[in-house]
């Protein structure tokens, strides 16, 4: 991410605040489980538990402190900025261009 803001002279690089993550997630994957598994509990219980042992592996956190460490290197800003899970590919980009605008006008 970082060599790509910097291949583009992008001044800065904003990564998505990931507010109650945990509660969308949990809905996303129970519903998930509920169409994979129609009638059965124990098999959605199952498809639930192994999906969320897959998604804990990975820390969020870890990965934006590497983006930042190597950010900071190389002079590129980081900043954060809201980031709707389930919207368009046009909808995130406003997202992320209102964040810019207004670090801009601050």
């Amino acid at each position: 991410m970082v060599k790509l803001a910097q291949q583009y002279r992008a001044d800065s690089i904003v990564i998505p605040t990931l507010t109650h993550v945990r509660t969308v997630l949990a809905s996303e994957i129970t519903a998930r489980a509920e169409q994979r598994c129609p009638g059965s509990v124990e098999a959605q219980k199952k498809y639930v538990k192994d999906y969320q042992m897959t998604i804990s592996r990975w820390s969020y956190n870890r990965l934006i402190e590497t983006i930042r460490s190597k950010a900071q290197q190389l002079g590129v800003a980081v900043e954060s900025g809201f980031q709707p899970a389930r919207a368009s590919p046009q909808e995130q980009a406003k997202d992320i261009a209102a964040t810019y605008h207004s670090r801009s006008s601050a």
